[in-house]
């Protein structure tokens, strides 16, 4: 009897701990710190940092740090929304005066992302948008 309960005790064990590896196997591949580069159709052009992380409940978040092409930090801001459907990325995050949505959406392939950003302010016309493209960094 006293064998039978450290049998099922470490089968379960073995069970949780496949369940724990599966879980962290299924980790987003947007999860971590990513560099980028954005221009806009007004010809500014500059860098940012990207860094996502997994929640509790198993959704993105993270924060988006934008600089100007000189290096100094134009604003850091949390993202609304993240996803990733197959390698198609979309994000959103509120300006930091909370006037204005910035919607970026790119392509993910291997460790590089690539795509276009715009600002929708409701009730007007684009008013600013352009390109993007950021790496992932190395742990």
């Amino acid at each position: 009897m006293h064998r039978g309960r450290i049998t099922a005790i470490t089968l379960s064990i073995l069970v949780m701990s496949a369940v724990v590896t599966a879980r962290a196997a299924e980790k987003s591949p947007l999860v971590g710190s990513w560099d980028g580069t954005w221009d806009s159709i007004q010809g500014q052009t500059g860098s940012f940092v990207m860094a996502v992380e997994e929640k509790p409940d198993g959704t993105l978040g993270g924060k988006m740090t934008v600089s100007s092409s000189d290096g100094t930090e134009i604003y850091s801001v949390p993202l609304k929304t993240l996803e990733l459907k197959d390698s198609i990325f979309q994000a959103t995050y509120d300006s930091p005066d909370g006037q204005a949505e910035i919607l970026v959406e790119g392509t993910l392939a291997e460790d590089k992302l690539t795509g276009k950003w715009k600002v929708k302010i409701p009730g007007q016309e684009l008013i600013e948008a352009g390109n993007w493209k950021a790496a992932k960094k190395a742990r």
